[in-house]
């Protein structure tokens, strides 16, 4: 799902990119609009897609018996998730199109920070076995951070 988030802002940025060099603003913003909203679908059908059919995709990559509940779990959680990385990936290039490289680098470091820092918390301190969780909080980040 965020391949699709990097693939639509990626050609949307080269849009914004030439948009913004020709000193066409409403034309930038058009292109970014127009990302955003086929980011959300794409990624909302994508979801959709994903939890009317996880059962057989689970079976089909293996998942049975005592381990098919912890893969249903983390079948799920990342689902949550995508629409806030689908986002991330989105908006990344588009910032790099305005000429902020540095803030379209900051916004990726930190929540990818917050995930490691995370993940040494939970698995040494409280040995849980839901490290999954903690990726919303990722994506909450991207969310506030763009």
């Amino acid at each position: 799902m965020t391949s699709f988030g990097m693939g639509i802002g990626i050609g949307g940025a080269s849009i914004v990119s030439r948009s913004l060099g020709a000193k066409d603003r409403d034309k930038a913003q058009f292109a970014f609009n127009n990302q955003i909203v086929l980011t959300l679908l794409v990624t909302a059908i994508l979801i959709v897609v994903s939890i009317l059919f996880f059962e057989v995709v689970l079976i089909k990559f293996g998942a049975s018996g005592e381990i098919y509940p912890f893969a249903r779990t983390y079948f799920v959680i990342p689902l949550v998730g995508a629409p806030f990385l689908s986002w991330a990936m989105m908006c990344n290039p588009n910032l790099r199109a305005e000429g902020k490289a540095k803030v379209a680098m900051l916004v990726l470091l930190i929540p990818a920070g917050v995930n490691i820092l995370l993940d040494f918390v939970l698995v040494q301190w409280l040995e849980t076995p839901f490290l999954f969780r903690h990726t919303l909080l990722d994506g909450y980040l991207y969310l506030v951070l763009y």
